[in-house]
């Protein structure tokens, strides 16, 4: 399978400090970075080392007591990088979003009634890799642990593998009913994530024009700045571009899809 998999608790080290909470690190609070980052690391060729990634997030406003705002954190990956974030609660919505190659990162608000909580006891952030043939929502946990999803360990865990299946490589295997189960308290329960592009839309009618590379996103620079470079577009940054979006992301894939392949 192959999922890129980061468990906050090796991060106990680094400081992700709140102002009610100064002493947090990533090891007692960082489910969210670390949610975020895989969906950036399984589904971009971009890395990061985690202070340097913790630094970032701390800086677009994310951090808030009791937590990561999911909402503020999408936000600002969504300009940085080029993702188009959207929302949902219903994992009809999540399913589809899933197949068409999207990830997800899943919202769970913990233990209710006689619901114990089965990715955790309180709120929690974990990431939704892929939807399976045989209807089950594949997660990567941030704070998974060996015994956390099977018979072998506590009555909660024991619990949890009655609701969850642990599978290979450290990823837990859960169908819609449970999931819903896990996050109906929150709301929204998935923040949704597509690479630039890969949800088909089509452009709007009045298509938006940049006419210099300050006006560009965070994301499409790189790309943009490659084409001038190599004479793919005319001039110099301080120039008048008029490109339009639809040739900016073109330009975007162009340069990622060579940067891969390591021939820039």
């Amino acid at each position: 399978m192959g999922y890129i998999h980061i468990f906050q608790w090796k991060f106990g080290n680094i400081k992700y400090p709140s102002s009610s909470n100064p002493n947090a690190t990533v090891a007692t609070s960082g489910c969210g970075p670390c949610a975020a980052l895989m969906i950036l690391e399984n589904m971009t060729d971009q890395r990061y080392g985690m202070q340097e990634w913790i630094n970032w997030v701390i800086s677009t406003g994310a951090r808030v007591n009791g937590g990561t705002d999911m909402a503020v954190l999408s936000k600002a990956m969504a300009k940085k990088f080029g993702f188009l974030v959207s929302t949902t609660s219903d994992e009809n919505i999540l399913r589809d979003h899933l197949k068409k190659g999207g990830m997800a990162i899943g919202n769970c608000g913990g233990s209710y009634n006689e619901w114990r909580g089965l990715f955790s006891t309180s709120g929690h952030f974990f990431t939704i890799a892929e939807y399976t043939n045989d209807n089950y929502f594949i997660v990567l946990d941030p704070n998974w642990t060996e015994n956390k999803f099977t018979n072998q360990g506590n009555s909660l865990s024991k619990w949890r593998s009655q609701h969850a299946i642990q599978g290979d490589d450290s990823v837990v295997y859960v169908n819609a009913v449970n999931l819903n189960n896990d996050t109906k308290t929150r709301t929204p329960s998935y923040y949704l994530y597509t690479l630039l592009g890969e949800d088909g839309k089509e452009e709007e009618e009045m298509e938006k024009v940049y006419h210099w590379t300050s006006e560009l996103p965070d994301w499409a620079k790189p790309a943009v700045q490659w084409a001038l470079d190599n004479g793919i577009l005319k001039g110099t940054a301080s120039d008048d571009l008029n490109i339009t979006e639809t040739q900016v992301k073109t330009l975007v894939y162009i340069y990622r899809d060579n940067e891969r392949k390591g021939t820039l």
